[in-house]
């Protein structure tokens, strides 16, 4: 099956194939990001074109036909973008236009915009839970199929992964944006009313968003707080979950799916359970099978083949 991902958006990322598992601008140099291993391994929607092998295109820069494709996933997160809706049609007939989100929450892309972008689409995905997926639904009044990011689970946990009694007894505090409506301040309480309970020191995320950088801090540790109120996306539960560290706290969407155990921002509640996952492996195979099935390659092909047969 021929795909595309393109976006409607003024977007940085500039428009690139997939070739023999590695990504390239048009003009034939690596697509590399700091988001991104090399040109060959991505996080969230960047990972789409390298399911297939496929296109990504940056439609609000280049509206050249690339070429026949018969899936194309769309975003589009700004209302002057939507209008080019019906250019790509018109380039593209016949292919199957399929929506998705970029960064959106729910909450913020259910205006009446955002409502008109996802109804002008054959089918309309989201990358988050069946939950939301329901509760879009019934605002749009259509199917709302949930189709998460793709990750390149295997290869990065081959990549990262250490036995947990390599690591150090560590909590990593995600929480390191200064924003209270993202859990920063509960996050700082959190992680040091644990540290005291475990005898574990504390390690603070940064900003430095380069995937490697984060996926090694990421690997030595044992726990990761990240008190996210808002029903976000959620990377960080799914790099946890591939990587074999508990993830605790927040209310972030990937977490529901692959820590239901340990979301919230109850520490009396967690504090119980966190030391007898700790020592549970059979808990982290669960949910290293939770985020396989949630978020492989494998997996996404086969979720999106099924959405396509059920149209």
């Amino acid at each position: 099956m021929k795909t595309c991902l393109i976006s409607l958006d003024d977007v940085h990322e500039d428009s690139f194939y997939v070739k023999d598992g590695q990504a390239f601008l048009l003009d034939g140099s690596p697509f590399i990001y700091d988001s991104s291993i090399g040109n060959s391994i991505y996080r969230n929607i960047w990972s789409i074109p390298m399911v297939y092998g496929g296109y990504y295109q940056n439609f609000h820069k280049n509206q050249n036909k690339i070429d026949n494709f018969d899936v194309i996933l769309v975003f589009c997160d700004k209302l002057r973008s939507l209008s080019k809706l019906d250019n790509l049609r018109n380039i593209y007939k016949g292919s199957l236009i399929i929506s998705t989100i970029k960064e959106n929450s729910p909450d913020y892309f259910l205006d009446k915009f955002r409502c008109r972008f996802l109804n002008s689409c054959d089918i309309i995905t989201i990358p988050y839970s069946n939950y939301l997926c329901e509760k879009v639904s019934k605002v749009l009044n259509r199917k709302v199929y949930s189709l998460p990011y793709p990750y390149d689970v295997h290869r990065l946990r081959k990549l990262y992964y250490k036995n947990i009694l390599d690591r150090e007894d560590s909590i990593l505090d995600r929480n390191n944006f200064s924003r209270p409506d993202r859990g920063f301040e509960l996050s700082r309480e959190f992680s040091s009313k644990l540290s005291s309970l475990l005898s574990f020191k504390i390690e603070l995320g940064n900003k430095d968003f380069n995937l490697h950088n984060w996926m090694t801090l990421l690997s030595n540790t044992k726990i990761c707080v990240n008190m996210d109120p808002l029903r976000e996306i959620g990377q960080v539960p799914i790099e946890c979950a591939i990587l074999g560290i508990l993830h605790v706290g927040g209310n972030l969407d990937a977490a529901h799916d692959l820590f239901p155990e340990t979301i919230g921002n109850n520490f009396d509640e967690l504090s119980e359970v966190i030391p007898t996952f700790l020592k549970d492996k059979d808990y982290f195979n669960r949910v290293f099978e939770r985020v396989t099935q949630r978020h492989d390659f494998n997996s996404f092909k086969s979720k999106l083949d099924k959405i396509i047969n059920d149209k």
